[in-house]
């Protein structure tokens, strides 16, 4: 319920921030150029892709613990001391 509730919370905002920031503005980005684009969607835009890029950066430093730590946990993967060492 509560996770429900925040979220109702942030889409309220979310349509309140879009309707303020309605104003077409200019968009120039290398060889493509747009002349009225919604404030609000430009700005969406551009955190989505520093989300993603975000996320590129981070994910195999996520999937390698992952990795380490079903190793850690699985333990057949476990090293045994050598027996013949003595």
């Amino acid at each position: 319920m509560r996770k429900l509730a925040w979220g109702l919370v942030i889409a309220a905002l979310a349509m309140v921030f879009a309707l303020q920031n309605a104003d077409p503005v200019p968009v120039h980005f290398f060889f493509w150029k747009i002349e009225s684009a919604r404030l609000a969607l430009v700005l969406l835009v551009t955190f989505i892709s520093g989300v993603v890029t975000g996320l590129m950066f981070l994910a195999p430093r996520l999937i390698k613990k992952s990795n380490q730590d079903k190793m850690n946990s699985n333990p057949e993967t476990k090293r045994q001391p050598n027996q013949n060492s003595l």
